[in-house]
């Protein structure tokens, strides 16, 4: 299942600083499901959301500039993965390898901003049910823009 149509989401995060050049991350979020969520297989609409994931990061970070840090991420996300079709439903729940980068600019010791893009999950098979087809896999990524408090 390669869904190609943009869904909104979001995510709350937790994280430690170990050093300068490491992190970990613990994130919890979910992507909801809209109008534009379909997808038509075999002449049935069908529409696919995450309800529910967690993902567990290390965290690779590099300062390039006063204030500006240039980082990377790997690890795993578990996702809860949910599929309509005409009055059916499936839910399965994976788990996938979890890379991305993006940048952080600190506007004081506290507060900073940045951008990331991540895949969340490589392409990962589901089994074959009612709405998810026979070789059915599901992949998730994302792009934001947030803002950290740094405790």
């Amino acid at each position: 299942m390669d869904q190609t149509k943009t869904t909104l989401g979001g995510y709350i995060k937790a994280g430690v600083d170990i050093n300068e050049y490491f992190a970990t991350e613990l994130r919890i979020g979910m992507s909801g499901k809209n109008g534009k969520n379909k997808k038509t297989i075999g002449g049935v609409s069908r529409t696919f959301s995450s309800p529910f994931f967690v993902s567990y990061l290390a965290k690779g970070k590099y300062e390039v500039a006063s204030n500006l840090d240039v980082f990377m991420l790997a690890g795993a996300t578990t996702a809860r993965i949910k599929g309509t079709s005409a009055g059916a439903s499936q839910s399965v729940t994976r788990t996938g390898l979890t890379l991305g980068a993006g940048v952080d600019y600190k506007l004081d010791s506290n507060v900073s901003v940045g951008a990331e893009w991540v895949q969340y999950m490589f392409p990962v098979k589901v089994a074959a049910g009612s709405v998810f087809g026979t070789d059915a896999k599901v992949r998730m990524w994302g792009a934001t823009v947030n803002t950290t408090y740094h405790f």
